[in-house]
């Protein structure tokens, strides 16, 4: 094979690569990018947290999110995104004063355009 043909060849190989879409994986429904961004599901490692605690997350969404956010009062983390609509957290929580109590733990899934969906989870906080 010339040089001209394989570097055709290679070209058109990147060109497919690149413009072949990421398959959904299973257990996350398909929506195209203006149907409506849903949480499917979260799980938690626990619902009850202390400053200095292992925490654990997973997130389904519907393969239109771009982005998952959770938050607890004023302090927001991304959730890192594995897979098409499958985001997974895994952090140590600071060793800072939170609020002390119940809380909300609020999961945002955000689609490209900025429309989103929230679920919340009910928390506690205890030092």
């Amino acid at each position: 094979m010339s040089a001209m043909k394989f570097l055709g060849a290679l070209a058109a190989l990147v060109f497919l690569t690149a413009a072949t879409p990421e398959p959904v994986p299973s257990g996350v429904p398909f929506a195209a990018d203006t149907d409506p961004v849903k949480i499917v599901s979260v799980s938690l490692s626990s619902t009850e947290f202390h400053p200095g605690d292992l925490f654990t997350g997973r997130v389904i969404t519907t393969s239109n999110a771009a982005a998952v956010t959770a938050q607890v009062g004023s302090i927001r983390v991304g959730v890192p995104r594995i897979a098409i609509g499958k985001f997974r957290l895994s952090m140590q929580l600071p060793n800072v004063p939170l609020p002390i109590g119940r809380q909300k733990l609020i999961i945002t899934a955000v689609r490209r355009d900025g429309a989103h969906a929230t679920r919340s989870v009910d928390v506690r906080v205890d030092w």
